[in-house]
This record gives structure tokens, sequence and C-alpha cells, in this order.
């Protein structure tokens, strides 16, 4: 269970003019809920993920979390360049509190990520396309009760992007997700329901047609 009540939030980065964001939001998110998380650019749609991953916290308001968040697709988070692929996936999994399934975990990121030896080099020196595989493979094969997307979803060769959707459709089929993507086609293809951040409020909506009106009106 996910819930905002009242949620302000403005970006504190430094030499940038402070605007509100979000304005006294307030949702809730059910466990099991696919989330397309919609608005234009420049809503805050990477502020909301941010949030709902730890990186960022509300200025006021209530935030409550009951659940374990991944890292956000593709990203470094909690990685040491120096240490290899086994050594951050070890680390990483003990971080989780999973130390019992670190066989079993760290089995099914070699079979899906199919790095083969490079996973005991030091992630410092892959090419760069497999350190994304790398960083995907973990939010993927890392057990979370909700997991954050972005545009990099579909990152990767034909082989690995497909691997990865079957993946987000069928072993995480349970577990909740949070996407942020401009392709409607691949929102619709994984979330059931929305959020749409327009004018600094947050919306709920159980109909991605619904949702998508919203958005469409709001750009008028």
């Amino acid at each position: 269970m996910i819930s905002f009540k009242d949620v302000s939030y403005c970006p504190h980065g430094q030499g940038k003019k402070k605007t509100l964001l979000f304005d006294k939001v307030s949702f809730s998110i059910g466990r099991g809920e696919r989330v397309a998380v919609l608005g234009n650019r420049g809503v805050g749609k990477s502020a909301l993920l941010n949030m709902l991953a730890g990186k960022i916290r509300p200025d006021s308001g209530d935030m409550c979390i009951n659940g374990h968040m991944s890292m956000p697709l593709g990203q470094s988070w909690g990685v040491h360049p120096t240490l290899t692929g086994r050594q951050n996936m070890r680390f990483l999994i003990r971080l989780r509190g999973l130390e019992p399934s670190m066989r079993e975990i760290t089995e099914d990121f070699e079979n899906f990520s199919e790095l083969g030896a490079l996973f005991d080099k030091p992630v410092a020196s892959y090419p760069s396309a497999l350190k994304t595989r790398f960083y995907q493979s973990l939010f993927f094969t890392i057990p979370s009760d909700f997991y954050i997307c972005d545009a990099t979803l579909g990152a990767g060769d034909e082989r690995f992007k497909e691997r990865a959707a079957t993946r987000l459709k069928t072993s995480l089929g349970g577990c909740g997700i949070f996407l942020a993507h401009p392709n409607e086609k691949i929102i619709r293809e994984f979330c059931s329901v929305a959020l749409v951040i327009s004018g600094k409020k947050i919306s709920y909506f159980e109909s991605m047609d619904s949702a998508y009106d919203c958005l469409k009106d709001g750009a008028k």
C-alpha cells in the first residue's frame, strides 16, 4: 500500500528558480496495481518516481510506503564501479535482507542477463550497452514489492527486450509497477490504472481511456 496525503514538493537545486511541482496531492495505490505515470513534459513525472524510490522527500504532507521499492529501472544506485558484477549483486542482495536466497537470485540474474564471464569483471570495464543490461538485470531479478520503470524500458537488443517484457508481464505479475513512458502503446500494454500530473495536482484514474482524455484536455 502506498499513500500520499497533502504532499507538496518544490525542487531545491542550486541556481534554479524554485517552482512548486506538487501542491497538497493525495492518492492511494494498492499492492499489485500497475500504474501509469502520465503528464506533459516538465510536470514532475521523474520527481514523483524519485520520491517513490526514496531519493527525494516531500517538503510537507505524509507519504507512506508499505513494502519495498525497487531501484528505478536502469539506474546504478548502490553499484560500485570498481567491484565486479557478482560482488555488487551480493552486496545489493544483503542490503535487501535477502541473503538466504543469495544463490537462487544470483543464478536467476546470470540466466537473465547472459553476461557470462563479464559478471566477474569490474562493472567499470563493461561496454556501455552491457552496463545498461547489467543495471536492468538487477532491476528484474532482485525481488521487490513495487517496481519503478521509465523510458529506459525497451532499451537493449531485441532478444533482451523480449526477455524483459516477458518478465514484467509474468514473473512480476503480482507486484506493483509505476511506469512513466512516452509511448502510449507500451503504457497500455503494462498498466491498468494511471496517475495524471497536471496543474501541480495528481489525479488517480481506474480507466486508461479516462486518464488519456484528461491528459489531452490538459494539453489544450
